[in-house]
């Protein structure tokens, strides 16, 4: 319930700020969730875009989760890494 509430918390620096002073950090938070539907087991934060429609049993993009499936191995580990670019004008 207070999940809910506080991601539709704006600005959204507030929520990230509220996310963490009761969830911990990403790190903390991240849990597994089973896709029954693949068979498969992810370690994510249920808390970014991926986790939200994770948790809902969701695909994510069909292309990528295609991908991921058919090159998955049993007992092998998918790591998303997210790049962000920050450009400072003056």
């Amino acid at each position: 319930m207070i999940k809910n509430i506080i991601l539709k918390i704006r600005p959204a620096f507030l929520s990230i700020f509220l996310i963490n002073l009761f969830y911990g950090n990403s790190l903390n938070r991240r849990k597994v969730v089973k896709l029954k539907k693949y068979g498969i087991k992810l370690f994510i934060d249920p808390f970014n875009f991926i986790g939200l429609l994770l948790n809902d049993q969701k695909i994510y993009e069909y292309k990528i989760t295609n991908y991921i499936l058919k090159n998955l191995k049993k007992n092998s580990i998918f790591l998303i890494l997210v790049v962000m670019k920050v450009v400072i004008q003056y």
